[in-house]
């Protein structure tokens, strides 16, 4: 963190990432290449989007122009309010293919906030390795509908295998939790206690994150 010794600076309205719909129009406002004050604009493509190297943070997914240059500034609603920081694209070049993503704000602030109380950052976890489950595994499953949680393994010291008394058992010892609608199974994936590994970049094989 940086304090800055001064008075009157101009400062943004930071808005509410809850209440993005997708649909919505953004806008990123960064350097790409060089050039400043560059302003690109899109749409919210999705909201919660976890990705597989960084599934700690429930990305924004959008269409917006992100370019080298661009990672760390803001991420604008139309109202002029700040919902996110632009962080990564997806692309088998390098370069910008239509896929960005954007921290929540209000991630970034909690983080923030963290940082300036208690000098770390602390995130909570359940010890277990959870994945989404899909119209194949509910299939195989027995269950109604492709809902819940598949739990793939739970970490040593973690819940007491004993305690473990909803869903179903896969034969290899899997449990899916699908009979009831679990709206937020991606968000527990999140704090399942993986760190984050190392973002790809230029260069980088098919459908790999690159930070930009």
């Amino acid at each position: 963190m940086i304090k800055i010794e001064a008075k009157d600076l101009p400062k943004v309205t930071v808005g509410d990432p809850e209440k993005l719909k997708v649909g919505e129009w953004v806008v990123a406002i960064g350097k790409p290449f060089g050039l400043e004050n560059t302003m690109t604009a899109g749409i919210v493509s999705a909201k919660g989007r976890d990705l597989p190297q960084e599934n700690l943070v429930p990305f924004i997914q959008t269409d917006v122009a992100i370019n080298p240059g661009n990672s760390g500034g803001p991420l604008f609603n139309l109202k002029g309010e700040v919902v996110g920081i632009n962080s990564l694209i997806y692309s088998r070049s390098g370069g910008y293919m239509g896929l960005a993503f954007a921290i929540p704000i209000d991630v970034a602030m909690n983080t923030v906030s963290q940082l300036r109380d208690k000098g770390r950052v602390t995130r909570g976890r359940i010890g277990v390795q959870i994945q989404e489950v899909t119209k194949e595994s509910a299939d195989s499953f027995g269950l109604k509908a492709a809902s819940g949680a598949l739990v793939n393994s739970v970490e040593k010291g973690g819940r007491r295998k004993g305690r473990h008394r909803a869903g179903r058992h896969h034969p290899q010892g899997r449990r899916a939790r699908g009979e009831q609608q679990q709206t937020r199974c991606r968000g527990s994936s999140r704090r399942s206690g993986r760190a984050p590994r190392s973002r790809s970049r230029s260069g980088a094989p098919a459908r790999s994150a690159t930070s930009r």
